[in-house]
Formats: structure tokens, C-alpha cells, sequence
């Protein structure tokens, strides 16, 4: 089974709860961030890198372009 989502990838918080997710509805995804962070400020940083790579990535190379390599 093939799954397609189109994005994009935002990273958000809520009552202190950070997450990442899609704005394509087909199927209102949204991923938490949890773990220890000094701050919610370095926590919505985290899951803001992850929105990026999961924006970043290219389904024809199958990876993320490392963004030091420019």
C-alpha cells in the first residue's frame, strides 16, 4: 500500500503540547514532540527541524537533502 502526503509539515503547540503536523487533510495527521527539553521554546525548535526535513524530502531520491552540503 502506497501512502501519499502532500504536506505541508508545521510545527505548532497547544496548551504546552508541541506537535508536527499536515495540512493535507486526507488524513489529519499529527505527530508530538516528547522528551526532555530545557524549554517549550527548544521543544517547538526540535519539531520545527522535523517539519523541515519532512518537507525537505524528495519521494524520486528517497531521502533528505543534508542542508550543510550546499
Amino acid at each position: 500500500m502506497e501512502i501519499i502526503e502532500s504536506g505541508p509539515w508545521k510545527a505548532r503547540h497547544d496548551n504546552g503540547k508541541v506537535f508536527v503536523e499536515s495540512d493535507d487533510f486526507t488524513h489529519d495527521v499529527r505527530l508530538y514532540v516528547n522528551g526532555d527539553f530545557a524549554s517549550l521554546e527548544q521543544k517547538l525548535a526540535y519539531a520545527e527541524e522535523i517539519a523541515r526535513r519532512l518537507n525537505a524530502w524528495r519521494p524520486d531520491a528517497g531521502s533528505v537533502p543534508d542542508p550543510e552540503s550546499n
